[in-house]
């Protein structure tokens, strides 16, 4: 009778088991949906918080520009500053305010021109709209963007409003901005409010650089990649023959100072020993003999890497 009843049991459990194991294989698939389902939409939400983050980091937002961030391209400097482009940045297209102050005047004809001036931001943006507040019917004003040597054209402002806001919506990455008169020197601009964000795109990719152009061939390519040391300064961006640059505390290193030309042409190149002397002066007169913009580059052999703009006057 024992055995029997132990025989009952074991049966009875083991057919319980395969009820189970054939439930469990019937629910499978429902798990597996199930499952399936909560990762999407997990991976929904996390791209949702992701692209919602993002659009929140690239609002554009008026650039505030300043008149240390001109280089005044003009040979001998414009007769009224580029400076009064930027001196009056809380006037904008959105508060519906007006600039009253002078436009940029490079001189008196086009004796001299074509006329430039650039700004640089510093840092690479996104640039997303170009407000350019025009003060009357005048000649048109080019604006580029690309690098110094280095230009593409963007677009032309054709100055046909009177004490208005020209506004262009772009979408084009850049550093800097060029300004430039090619037909005469009245192209009534008295303001420009920049937009856009910072971008985490270097300033300098890896074959970029100042280059010289010959009938549309790349002759020199100078490679800036890593321009973030802040601590390598100049005494001054405008000199006449003698330049000043303050180096590193830290600086235990042989460097080489290299200057360029806006057409991208080495015209001065002198490596020097480490000493503990934080400045160091250089004799350009013979080499910057031309009045205008050029490139300071120095480097040294442990990686660190400066470029810096200076403007030799007459």
């Amino acid at each position: 009778m024992y055995i029997k009843i132990k025989i009952s049991r074991i049966i009875w459990v083991f057919y319980q088991n395969i009820l189970i194991c054939t439930s469990l294989f019937l629910l499978l698939p429902v798990f597996n949906s199930t499952a399936e389902n909560i990762q999407k939409s997990s991976e929904s939400e996390i791209t949702a918080c992701a692209n919602q983050k993002k659009e929140s980091n690239e609002a554009p937002v008026q650039i505030k520009l300043s008149a240390e961030m001109l280089v005044d391209e003009v040979s001998g400097l414009s007769y009224w500053s580029p400076a009064y482009l930027v001196d009056e940045q809380s006037c904008n297209p959105e508060n519906g305010i007006h600039p009253f102050s002078r436009a940029w005047k490079p001189y008196f004809n086009m004796d001299k021109g074509p006329y430039h001036v650039y700004i640089d931001l510093g840092e690479m943006y996104e640039l997303t709209k170009i407000a350019l507040h025009v003060m009357g019917k005048s000649q048109n004003l080019e604006i580029q963007t690309g690098e110094p040597g280095n230009w593409n054209h963007l677009l032309t402002e054709p100055c046909t409003e009177f004490n208005a806001w020209s506004e262009h919506n772009v979408s084009v990455k850049s550093r800097y901005l060029r300004l430039s008169m090619k037909e005469g020197v009245t192209a009534q601009v008295n303001e420009i409010a920049l937009y856009g964000y910072k971008t985490n795109q270097s300033v300098y990719t890896e074959k970029s650089g100042i280059i010289n152009i010959n009938n549309g061939s790349v002759e020199d390519l100078v490679d800036f990649t890593n321009d973030n040391d802040r601590s390598i300064t100049l005494d001054g961006n405008l000199v006449n023959d003698i330049i000043y640059v303050n180096l590193p505390d830290e600086g235990d290193h042989d460097f080489t100072i290299d200057i360029y030309n806006l057409n991208g042409l080495k015209v001065f190149h002198k490596e020097f020993i480490y000493n503990v002397s934080s400045k160091v002066l250089l004799n350009v007169a013979s080499e910057c003999s031309q009045s205008g913009v050029y490139i300071l580059r120095y480097y040294n052999n442990s990686g660190v890497l400066k470029t810096l703009k200076f403007i030799k006057r007459d």
